[in-house]
């Protein structure tokens, strides 16, 4: 019953052994880095956490390929909160260049996707990620959560006091096996691991090629002057958004804002956007 007495042996020590963390890090032509938090959480589990820590490090050898990059990219291996502490209570300088930051854990299991947002909620960050997971719907619709409502880790640290970098989590969050002996390599499959990577490299390309286009033209455009009208039928979405999309050039809102706003693929309006400035009817920002 619920009022049965349990014994326990809990074995520990305290010594004076060095606190040992990790850290994979390419670095990137500008001042700005990407931070993926994922941690070693603690013994014999599989889900919880090696699963963010493997996508996180496979994501930075994919990453390694590439020679011409605009962005650094950062993971800590580290355990959970007491590890992000540590590593920024000694790297400020060096935390001070994240610009963009998640965490991730559990999702090598057959679940959808479960978003948790920053704490500040409507980032660039966050903005990035819904628009994303459009594209990653095998098991459902992607669920959502405000800050600390689905978990809470590492992500606490960066986007808590002091730091207060807009951190969002990416889990699929819950799962019968946590916390049990049942979480273990059984449950986990690498197709599912595979998909959360290319979300966060669908993420990291978002980022990378991100610009604020600023329009150099005043009043409608006549697309099909320049080649840039958009069949219906080749592509249904962007023919009934140009209108919306040609308004949102004024500089303040970037690739990452208008897809959002619109409910575009990124690469779409990237694209699209692209071929205006050949036709240099915006400039980068």
């Amino acid at each position: 019953s619920d009022n049965d007495p349990v014994r326990g042996i809990i074995d520990v020590e305290f010594t004076d052994e060095d606190f040992c963390i990790g850290e994979y890090y390419l670095p990137g032509k500008s001042d700005r880095d990407v931070l993926f938090l994922t941690n070693i959480c603690h013994p014999m589990q599989a889900n919880d956490s090696l699963a963010g820590l493997v996508v996180a490090l496979e994501m930075g050898r994919r990453l390694r390929a590439l020679t011409d990059h605009r962005l650094g990219f950062r993971v800590l291996v580290v355990p959970e909160t007491i590890g992000t502490i540590a590593w920024l209570s000694r790297n400020e300088e060096v935390a001070a260049r994240v610009r963009y930051a998640w965490f991730c854990e559990m999702v090598g299991h057959d679940r959808s996707f479960a978003l948790q947002h920053s704490r500040q909620g409507n980032a660039l960050i966050d903005k990035a990620f819904l628009a994303i997971l459009r594209q990653y719907r095998r098991h459902g619709v992607e669920r959502t959560g405000k800050f600390r409502e689905l978990v809470a880790s590492d992500e606490m640290i960066t986007n808590g006091p002091g730091w207060d970098l807009p951190t969002p989590s990416l889990s699929r969050w819950p799962y019968d096996e946590y916390h049990t002996s049942d979480d273990n390599p059984v449950i986990i499959k690498e197709e599912n691991l595979e998909e959360t990577l290319q979300v966060f490299l669908s993420l990291w390309d978002a980022l990378e090629n991100n610009y604020y286009p600023q329009r150099k033209f005043k009043g409608p455009v006549m697309l099909s002057r320049y080649g840039l009208w958009v069949d219906w039928r080749t592509d249904w979405h962007l023919n009934i958004s140009l209108d919306q999309l040609m308004c949102l050039l004024e500089g303040d809102r970037s690739i990452i804002d208008i897809a959002y706003e619109l409910d575009l693929p990124v690469e779409t309006v990237r694209n699209f956007l692209d071929r205006l400035l050949e036709q240099h009817l915006i400039e980068r920002r």
